[in-house]
């Protein structure tokens, strides 16, 4: 191994997120800059795929959604708050109930997801979902166990395909234990704000009443198992947090989206 590619490699290893480990007794957080730059790079190949409605054509949604994603991220549970640049975009695509977070904390909402939900603490409890994906790290997690370390020792290097990178990462089904870590943190999160902790369980079961006749594109990576919506109504009963909300229509966000 010549100088400059063991330079490159120890650079990599400090990337990786070596503090995940700890350190005489006390926990250090994690190294998330590696999750920043690989978000960036499949968040700038999802922008150039998808239809993107643009900010300022579209203000006023892009207003409400910031907002309530800011106010999820006032939780004291978030950890990085300041690491990750958190911003949201809407995806022009009424017929897919769907959103998804690239690591670094780029949120995708489609506006089907919008359309399709019924009340803001129930977006909210979506959103508060990915929020947890990109701050439990499941993202990379699922790269470094599924992949392995190539593929990011590619991308540091500067070489190799975003979109193959994009690909793989948003076609990744999250285990069992991940979705069920989001879930509850979710429901921790809304617990610190005015939403319905438990909101996102009333996604899940009306889903699930649903059957096949509304297939969300959100269940294809994020897999339901038939306890989920019990597990989420018994973080929340554990917490004794609110499990009324206030209920507030979507209509307003919904009428700012593009005519259908």
């Amino acid at each position: 191994m010549n100088s400059k590619l063991a330079t490159y490699f120890v650079a990599f290893l400090l990337i990786l997120g070596l503090s995940d480990c700890t350190m005489k007794g006390q926990a250090y957080k994690p190294n998330v800059t590696r999750d920043v730059r690989i978000g960036k790079q499949v968040r700038d190949e999802v922008v150039a795929k998808m239809r993107i409605l643009n900010r300022s054509q579209y203000a006023q949604a892009y207003q409400h959604l910031d907002k309530m994603a800011n106010t999820i991220l006032q939780s004291k549970e978030i950890r990085f708050r300041s690491e990750f640049e958190w911003k949201l975009y809407i995806v022009h695509d009424d017929n897919t109930i769907n959103a998804f977070v690239t690591p670094g904390g780029y949120i995708f909402v489609y506006t089907g997801l919008i359309r399709y939900l019924e009340t803001e603490d129930q977006l909210a409890g979506v959103l508060g979902h990915e929020i947890a994906h990109a701050e439990r790290r499941h993202s990379i997690k699922n790269l470094n166990k599924r992949i392995g370390t190539t593929i990011a020792l590619t991308i540091l290097l500067g070489n190799g395909s975003t979109a193959n990178l994009a690909n793989t990462l948003l076609g990744l089904t999250f285990s069992r234990s991940a979705e069920r870590e989001a879930d509850n943190y979710s429901v921790m999160y809304l617990a610190d704000t005015h939403y319905q902790c438990n909101a996102l369980s009333e996604f899940f079961d009306r889903m699930a009443k649903e059957g096949g006749n509304k297939k969300a594109a959100w269940l294809s990576t994020h897999p339901a198992s038939e306890d989920r919506v019990m597990n989420i109504n018994k973080k929340a009963q554990k917490i004794n947090c609110q499990t009324v909300g206030n209920r507030k229509s979507l209509a307003q966000i919904k009428n700012s989206l593009p005519p259908r």
